[in-house]
């Protein structure tokens, strides 16, 4: 999994953080596996099961089972220190 998201995790965190309406770095398992798509990289539905008992984030306001995609990225180590300067436009 770390390969797979590896590669491309710049562009994933990116788009997730634009797309993080909260800003509280947990988005919807939906819009994760969309955004992937986007970049090229397909998480299958067994993929995404592993990350959401891995990084999902419990909420009582959400419809949806959500992951905690700044927890993925610093626990699987793809997190770098220049992420934290991506600011919303």
């Amino acid at each position: 999994m770390v390969q797979k998201l590896g590669y491309e995790w710049k562009n994933i965190y990116r788009a997730l953080s634009l797309a993080d309406c909260n800003d509280n770095g947990v988005i919807s398992i939906s819009e994760f596996v969309a955004i992937c798509d986007k970049v090229k990289v397909s998480i299958i539905p067994n993929e995404a099961k592993q990350l959401l008992r891995q990084f999902g984030d419990l909420s009582e306001n959400s419809e949806e089972e959500q992951i905690n995609y700044k927890k993925l990225s610093q626990q699987l180590g793809l997190h770098k220190e220049s992420f934290n300067f991506l600011n919303k436009v």
